[in-house]
């Protein structure tokens, strides 16, 4: 078996560390020095090295501080930087039918393109949370998400969507008039859930045979073509959009313009 490239760099006591930690249970020093036989002195400061990494973070408990891993995202972003100062790319990571994406440009650029590959009049089915919808539009611009719609209204795209109740107000209060005159005029289908039902920064979008779960947040997504998992999304939409209470998202957004 070939031997693992150290990707990160870590020296032998760093890496005993690092494998001695958690992500939920913090661990004294005491406590580590038994499970992984590193020197006290050795130990403090390999987790001070492994802390200024952002692989490892320290806590007061009580009265004693723990260590504990740091969370997947800072490790992911850490493991990208070292992969691509030795010129490798993590964008674009795909196993059959799924295709790993990394950053907001790149996620917007594919749900674009997505969105253009269906045919006139073709059907954009989605599941966003206001939270998420507050995010990503932060991300990525109320200018884009125009142009988004704008791409959307052209074509004729029938959009279905599964949204919180206080979706359109919450984004109208922070981006604006312009957003909302985008986000009316669509060809909908919408469903609404009770505020605070959807309480994560994710996205669910069907478009065409693809599938795309998208983490604005995190900026990280993934496009799936694997027709049995698209097919499971499909249902666990279809299910939440015959569930949620039907909105005309024109009447509303005329009745919020009005005002």
């Amino acid at each position: 078996m070939a031997k693992p490239i150290n990707t990160l760099g870590l020296s032998r006591a760093e890496q005993k560390a690092f494998g001695g930690l958690y992500k939920e249970k913090g661990l004294s020093p005491a406590q580590l020095v038994r499970s992984t036989r590193i020197p006290r002195t050795t130990l403090l400061r390999t987790l001070d090295s492994l802390k200024k990494r952002g692989l490892a973070e320290s806590h007061k408990q009580g009265k004693r501080h723990v260590w504990l891993k740091a969370p997947q995202g800072i490790i992911e972003q850490d493991i990208l930087m070292s992969a691509e100062s030795l010129g490798l790319s993590m964008v674009g990571l795909s196993l059959p039918g799924f295709s790993l994406i990394r950053g907001a440009d790149k996620l917007t650029e594919t749900l674009y393109t997505l969105l253009e590959s269906l045919p006139r009049n073709g059907q954009f089915s989605g599941i966003q949370p206001t939270r998420s919808g507050l995010v990503s539009t932060d991300k990525i611009g109320p200018e884009t998400i125009v142009k988004i719609n704008e791409l959307i209204k052209e074509r004729g795209i029938v959009v279905r969507g599964v949204l919180e109740e206080d979706f359109v107000e919450q984004l109208h209060g922070k981006f604006g008039r312009e957003w909302l005159k985008s986000f009316a005029g669509r060809l909908t289908h919408t469903s609404v859930v009770p505020n605070g039902y959807l309480q994560y920064d994710a996205d669910l979008y069907i478009i065409g045979e693809s599938a795309m779960l998208a983490n604005w947040k995190d900026e990280v997504g993934v496009v799936i073509e694997n027709k049995d998992t698209v097919i499971l999304l499909k249902s666990l939409y279809q299910f939440m959009h015959d569930s949620g209470r039907r909105l005309d998202n024109n009447e509303l957004a005329k009745q919020i313009l009005a005002r």
